[in-house]
């Protein structure tokens, strides 16, 4: 595996060098990471890190960290809540990038989010629909919402203080328990 992860990284290497994968990461780059075990494919790519910026397609890149020298470009390291970790996060700030990381819903998150006041929500109003994975439907209209959260405060040394974004879509499950109704009115 490891002879096949570096023959996989001297051939990234020479394509980047003669081919214009990332235009515009010398400004801005996003790093996804994907816990899945499975195989990368198609549209629905899995398993992988992948480096990509808002004027190029993404790339599938090693994920390995090294020491040295970093451009002057931005890095954001986008997760998922598999990553939601104190070592992570302290792992990216230490090498100064940003991140986008899904939290888990605990009740610390349920209480950040419980205390967010209406004034606090701005609309979203998508220009076409928007597929949402949770609750496997289109939506066209969201509200969202920031405040400063600190995670990981239990832990000695390792609090990490963000900004916790939150997005609420109306909820249509006509099933749900009494008591559980819409989140907003559209």
């Amino acid at each position: 595996m490891r002879q096949l992860e570096s023959a996989g990284r001297e051939f990234l290497s020479a394509l980047a060098g003669a081919a214009p994968l990332l235009p515009g990461k010398d400004v801005l780059a996003f790093i996804d990471i994907d816990p899945m075990q499975r195989r990368v494919y198609g549209h629905a790519k899995a398993g992988a890190a992948v480096v990509s910026t808002p004027l190029g397609a993404p790339v599938i890149a090693a994920t390995r960290l090294r020491g040295g020298s970093a451009s002057s470009a931005q890095i954001v390291v986008r997760m998922d809540s598999a990553y939601y970790a104190a070592k992570v996060i302290a792992a990216i700030r230490r090498g100064r990038a940003s991140f986008s990381v899904t939290a888990r819903m605990d009740a610390k998150i349920r209480a950040a989010i419980a205390a967010i006041g209406e004034e606090a929500w701005t609309p979203i109003r998508y220009s076409e629909a928007i597929w949402d994975e949770d609750q496997r439907r289109w939506t066209s209209g969201a509200q969202v919402a920031e405040v400063p959260y600190t995670a990981f405060a239990s832990r000695k040394g390792q609090a990490a203080t963000a900004r916790l974004i939150v997005r609420r879509v109306r909820d249509l499950n006509r099933k749900a328990a009494e008591g559980q109704d819409e989140l907003f009115e559209c």
